[in-house]
C-alpha cells in the first residue's frame, strides 16, 4: 500500500510526503522522521495507519472507501506539538 500526500507546512510551504507498506500491522521506519509507521487492515475494509514515536501511537489514521467506490472517509486522531489531542476528519470525493 501507497500513500502520497501533497500538501502545505505550517509555514505554507509546499511539502510532498510518500509513504506506505504491507498491511500487516507491524511498525517500520519511516525514511526522514523520526518515527515509525505501521499499516493494516481491519475488520470493516478500512485500512489503519498509525505513527508510532518511542513506542507511543502519536498519529493513527482510518481511511474507508465508499462502497460505490467514489468517495473515501479520512479520520486522523493524534496530538498536535503541544501534546494536545486532535481529531480530524475529511470526506474525499472522485472527481472523474
Amino acid at each position: 500500500m501507497s500513500f502520497e500526500l501533497d500538501a502545505d507546512d505550517a509555514d505554507g510551504n509546499p511539502m510532498r510526503v510518500v509513504y506506505g507498506g504491507k498491511l500487516d500491522g507491524v511498525a517500520r521506519p519511516h525514511e526522514g522522521y523520526p518515527v515509525t509507521v505501521s499499516f493494516a487492515m481491519l475488520e470493516d475494509g478500512s485500512i489503519e495507519s498509525v505513527a508510532w514515536k518511542n513506542g507511543v501511537a502519536v498519529d493513527r489514521w482510518t481511511r474507508k472507501v465508499t462502497a460505490d467506490g467514489r468517495a473515501m472517509l479520512i479520520c486522523q486522531r493524534g496530538c498536535d506539538a503541544a501534546g494536545k489531542a486532535i481529531v480530524n476528519s475529511g470526506l474525499y470525493r472522485r472527481m472523474d
